[in-house]
């Protein structure tokens, strides 16, 4: 999704892209809208109930910001969300 200087990006892992299948395709596509978009940033975000999605965010440069209570539950469970970011290198 388009924002004012950045971009945010859906980080859901499929049962057929995880690990290093999951790694590569999100560093290109990083890659790829740093490259073509010229967004300064790309965010993301993660539940607490997905440390897979925290871990990819984490394997793939992604610095971790606020954590914040989600007001809705998933699964009947309250989570958090935390918020992922990475910066353009040719804005940093």
């Amino acid at each position: 999704i388009r924002q004012e200087k950045g971009v945010e990006a859906h980080t859901a892992l499929m049962p057929n892209c995880r690990g290093r299948d999951a790694m590569w395709a999100t560093k290109a596509a990083i890659k790829w809208v740093f490259e073509n978009d010229k967004a300064e940033f790309i965010r993301s975000y993660t539940w607490s109930d997905s440390p897979q999605v925290r871990w990819l965010c984490r394997v793939v440069g992604m610095t971790e910001g606020e954590t914040n209570a989600w007001p809705n539950t998933r699964k009947g469970k309250p989570v958090d969300i935390t918020y992922f970011t990475i910066v353009n290198p040719a804005n940093a």
